[in-house]
């Protein structure tokens, strides 16, 4: 599917008409100078691993954003400030093991999310979507199984990772879910029409090969738009 129609009716609305800014870099923390900053939150995780996330906005509807292997929380922080213009909250994290969280990467990419989206409902978002960007991916469709949520965009996921299989979470998803992927970025497109399959979700595929959160690099408004959309209506078409 190209980028077309509702998604394209969005950015003539001016859905992102207060977004401005460069797009997110995965070293940074913050997004550019004059964006609304992030509070930085310490949470713990269930099996005692603290953790550090940033709170973007506050309201109702919250957006956790779930970053992928290599990178960090800040690859998601200028898309976070977007969103809270948007109305809705948003709290990138990073996963243990990264900029100097406690614990060893790649492992237990779950309870790192269940626990990122249960300090967004303590602070008082009762809708909660979980946005994540290749590894991220795959645990928010792990984590779906495990929690209620109002639905799931995967960003790149791949089929299978860190021992979570996707494609059996996929199976077992009920609520609203998006796959957003490039057509180029192989095995991870294809990945991402079997997982739509098996999920019974819609995917939403851009020109060129990057991948995960590097889709911003070169689709930065309408990435930030098809999340804005699907979280503001997750059953509408996408095509």
């Amino acid at each position: 599917m190209g980028v077309t129609g509702r998604l394209a009716a969005l950015l003539l609305a001016g859905v992102l008409a207060a977004c401005g800014g460069a797009p997110g870099d995965d070293t940074g923390a913050q997004p550019a100078t004059g964006a609304p900053r992030g509070e930085v939150v310490d949470f713990t995780t269930e099996d005692g691993i603290e953790l550090e996330g940033l709170q973007f906005g506050s309201g109702e509807r919250a957006v956790v954003l779930a970053h992928m292997r290599g990178s960090n929380k800040g690859a998601w922080a200028d898309a976070a400030a977007a969103f809270a213009r948007n109305g809705i909250a948003a709290f990138p994290f990073d996963f243990r093991g990264y900029e100097g969280q406690e614990g060893r990467q790649d492992e237990n990419l779950d309870v790192d999310l269940v626990a990122a989206i249960k300090e967004m409902r303590a602070r008082g978002s009762a809708r909660i979507f979980v946005v994540g960007a290749s590894m991220g991916g795959t645990a928010a469709l792990e984590v779906a199984v495990q929690q209620k949520l109002d639905g799931v965009v995967a960003v790149s996921a791949p089929a299978e990772f860190g021992g979570i299989d996707a494609v059996a979470a996929a199976g077992n998803v009920e609520e609203p879910s998006l796959f957003i992927v490039a057509r180029d970025d192989q095995p991870y497109a294809q990945d991402a029409r079997q997982l739509s399959e098996v999920a019974g979700g819609q995917v939403l595929m851009f020109d060129g090969g990057a991948h995960g959160t590097d889709l911003l690099d070169e689709h930065h408004d309408e990435l930030i738009a098809a999340i804005i959309g699907f979280v503001k209506d997750p059953t509408a078409p996408r095509e």
